[in-house]
């Protein structure tokens, strides 16, 4: 490998990992400050739950869309792009003078930073071979969960000290330092200037996917019968339709419908999806098992959920030496076992009443994660074209996102209002149920054997 090679694609992975960091730590700031927004615009739980749940449905339905956008016009122009416009969303947002305009602001900033999370992969696997995408990846994994830790231990008691509107600043900050240390940096990568964008398409995700997730997002408390839980739901399977009807007529797909007949793609993405409902779908479930059960205070539970992500950026950290001497599906294996082990371990914690039982089923289900993470998204990366690889990586976390909002549902849905002990031990085990099923469909994923090599290098 060259000298000038070499430094680029370390500047490449530099700027990807302060992005992947700009995106990701706002997050738990803001849940962490939600009854405070409440309080300040007299608005209720419901509502303001909003400024959580609709950048996350905007979050899935843009994430192939974006991927296409930098696939089609460059990897490089969405990222610059996307930061650009955070920036300024940000700045905005912190001075919302009103809930809707929040909820708005806040989506939108949301929006156009995670827009660049598909990108962020894309730009490094155009840059690093098969057999070294486990350990790139395992490092922008452990960035976009460390960073949300951070946010807690260092952000939390500066944000409780002068209020919620300056975490939107603070958001500013690294994305416009983002803009213009990757200006300068980032290469740039192929355009497909003869393929148009599939507009018919788009619009038919759109309305599958953000109907069937707010469907499924209210469904636990607005219940079957509610009016716009069966609107939402016709609309997303009407949506549905719609989009497999367009995506086999037109000449250039949003969403190739061959792609997802591949084992090699579709394994991963599925593994994906069972993941992430077991994992996104047991942080709310710890957060209110510590302030129900055992009494903790916000900052405390902030600092207790803050176990799941510290763990999973130490395990994926981790995660490409111990597939290189023992293989991607063992490391996969592994990972996907420690998870439904963490679902036992809360069981056994709640009924107790223990919290060292407790604290280690959190951190399990981290580190089991994390362990796994890698290989997923190294395994999607290497089953399609370069090409495509934006449109992979954004398929892949729509995956993911519509995993997390099916399993917060489940999760939720067995404790209801109820803070007796019963509803939390029978969700933590339903977590190591979804555990089990992502192991099965982990097993299906084709490793490379290379893996096995990158301890020798």
């Amino acid at each position: 490998m060259n000298a000038d090679l070499a430094r680029r694609r370390a500047a490449v992975l530099k700027v990807t990992m302060v992005g992947v960091a700009a995106v990701s730590f706002p997050n738990s700031l803001i849940t962490s400050a939600l009854p405070e927004i409440a309080r300040d615009f007299d608005a209720r739980n419901s509502l303001i739950a909003w400024v959580s749940i609709a950048p996350a449905i905007a979050f899935s339905i843009s994430m192939p869309m974006f991927g296409k956008l930098g696939d089609l016009y460059g990897h490089r122009r969405v990222f610059i792009s996307g930061f650009a416009m955070s920036t300024i969303l940000s700045l905005i947002t912190a001075a919302a003078p009103n809930v809707g305009s929040l909820i708005v602001l806040r989506t939108a900033a949301q929006l156009c930073g995670t827009s660049t999370i598909p990108s962020s992969f894309a730009m490094l696997a155009l840059l690093y071979a098969p057999d070294e995408r486990p350990k790139i990846f395992g490092c922008l994994s452990a960035v976009l969960a460390v960073s949300p830790v951070m946010a807690i231990v260092f952000g939390g008691p500066v944000v409780q000290a002068i209020g919620w509107r300056w975490v939107f600043v603070f958001q500013s900050i690294p994305c416009a330092a983002t803009v213009l240390i990757a200006r300068p940096l980032l290469p740039e990568t192929p355009t497909r200037r003869d393929v148009r964008f599939d507009v018919p398409g788009a619009v038919c995700l759109a309305l599958a996917l953000s109907g069937l997730l707010l469907a499924i997002n209210r469904l636990d408390e607005w219940g079957t019968t509610h009016p716009v839980v069966i609107a939402a739901a016709l609309t997303g399977a009407l949506g549905l339709v719609a989009l497999i009807s367009v995506e086999r007529r037109v000449a250039q797909p949003l969403l190739p419908l061959p792609l997802f007949r591949r084992r090699a793609f579709l394994a991963p993405i599925a593994t994906m999806g069972l993941t992430q409902s077991g994992f996104v779908g047991s942080a709310p479930l710890t957060a209110f098992l510590m302030g129900q059960r055992f009494g903790y205070k916000t900052m405390g539970v902030a600092l207790v959920s803050a176990l799941r992500p510290g763990a999973f950026a130490v395990a994926s950290a981790v995660a490409d030496r111990c597939a290189a001497r023992v293989g991607g599906r063992v490391v996969q294996f592994a990972g996907n076992a420690t998870t439904v082990s963490s679902g036992l371990l809360g069981a056994f914690g709640v009924w107790h009443h223990s919290l060292p039982l407790v604290l280690l089923s959190v951190a399990a289900s981290g580190f089991g994660v994390g362990l796994a993470r890698p290989g997923v998204v190294t395994a999607v990366n290497n089953a399609v074209d370069a090409a495509d690889v934006g449109l992979a990586n954004g398929v892949n976390n729509m995956f993911g996102q519509i995993g997390s909002s099916v399993g917060t549902t489940i999760l939720l849905a067995w404790i209801g209002s109820s803070t007796a002990a019963g509803g939390y031990a029978h969700a933590f085990p339903t977590t190591s149920v979804l555990g089990l099923l992502a192991l099965s469909c982990g097993q299906l994923i084709e490793h490379r054997k290379s893996d096995r090599k990158l301890a020798r290098r």
